[in-house]
């Protein structure tokens, strides 16, 4: 099933922000919307909260206390991070979103990011350039001045982009998809797609994909842009599944062969399927290596903005670099022969000089 893409905003909306997202569980913590003075900035949790009056506290000041609100909510302020999620031993390193030095930002949109018709409402609260906090809030009962907070997503790096989220829809299903600065610097550039589903218990986060990127780290190594694209989301008694396009482009840089004359040079773009795949909804969704035409350590390799190894380069992409060192003479040619020269031995090498010098 193909996605659709919907994003609705509110119109209160108080001044742009800084973050990216990764989710947690948070279930039952009722939020009533009254008209009432606002209370002491240590908030009791037997008290009902209101997100427009919380948003009021905290937007464009500095110095806010952040630490006791998430306590009035039951939250910790530790941040549940991407590097927590794929790897719990760093959960316990992760940063900790305790105060708003600068300006705090504090933002509300709504999106239906669940599958009854009712639109939820998202206060988005963050230190600009810094870290950031989603929380999600569901009307109860349907009455539009009585919430329940479903849960939160948080981030931990904000260097250059401002993150923006879409709602994608297959069908009844619903997808909250938030794209976020994984890194940036001289070189080198990574966004993620981090997908959430929201269920009867809360909001979690079930997929996080390199969504765009680059690697142009010296005239020495291959530089490479890549970018993923869910094509399609399909559920049956099996389970299931997205199936997802993993696109990368390599080139190269003239400068390996004119120190003079430094150009980018495009070398040839590499199409792969993923499919990643669930038996149970309560499960993450994890690569299906039968059905991908990708493997694990290809993602890892070279969907990053790090470098790749000579060896490894010309190892998994031979199926495109025999026929390009084929065409003598071209510029693709004339690197490839000077950058596979500078490769370690091995049989792909050995393949490919003997082309290129023929």
């Amino acid at each position: 099933m193909v996605p659709h893409s919907s994003h609705a905003r509110l119109t209160l909306k108080t001044r742009a922000a800084v973050t990216s997202v990764a989710v947690f569980l948070l279930v039952g913590v009722v939020v009533d919307q009254r008209n009432h003075p606002a209370g002491p900035s240590r908030m009791d949790p037997r008290i009902a909260i209101d997100p427009f009056e919380l948003q009021q506290r905290i937007a464009g000041r500095s110095n806010v206390d952040l630490a006791a609100i998430w306590r009035s909510l039951g939250l910790s302020s530790r941040l549940d991070t991407v590097d927590a999620r794929r790897d719990p031993a760093h959960a316990t390193g992760a940063p900790q979103f305790t105060r708003c030095h600068v300006e705090c930002v504090a933002e509300i949109t709504r999106d239906n990011i669940d599958a009854d018709p009712a639109q939820e409402l998202i206060l988005k609260i963050c230190e600009p350039y810094g870290f950031c906090r989603f929380l999600f809030f569901k009307a109860r009962g349907g009455a539009p001045s009585s919430w329940a907070i479903l849960g939160h997503a948080d981030h931990d790096f904000a260097r250059q982009a401002l993150p923006s989220y879409t709602v994608k829809t297959f069908g009844e299903k619903r997808f909250f998809v938030m794209t976020a600065e994984g890194t940036s610097g001289t070189g080198v550039s990574l966004d993620y797609a981090r997908w959430f589903e929201t269920t009867p218990t809360g909001v979690r986060e079930v997929l996080t994909l390199p969504e765009h990127g680059y690697a142009m780290l010296s005239s020495r190594s291959v530089g490479r842009r890549f970018r993923t694209d869910v094509s399609s989301y399909e559920s049956d008694a099996d389970g299931d599944r997205f199936d997802i396009a993993f696109t990368v482009d390599y080139i190269g840089d003239n400068a390996l062969v004119d120190p003079a004359a430094s150009a980018q040079i495009p070398l040839f773009t590499r199409a792969r399927r993923a499919v990643y795949a669930r038996a149970r909804s309560e499960l993450p969704f994890t690569l299906d290596i039968s059905r991908s035409t990708i493997t694990p350590s290809e993602i890892d390799s070279v969907f990053v903005p790090d470098e790749i190894g000579c060896s490894n380069f010309l190892q998994i992409n031979m199926s495109d670099l025999v026929p390009l060192a084929g065409r003598a003479s071209t510029p693709a040619a004339d690197w490839l022969r000077r950058y596979a020269t500078d490769c370690r031995a091995s049989d792909a090498r050995t393949t490919l000089l003997r082309i290129l010098n023929r």
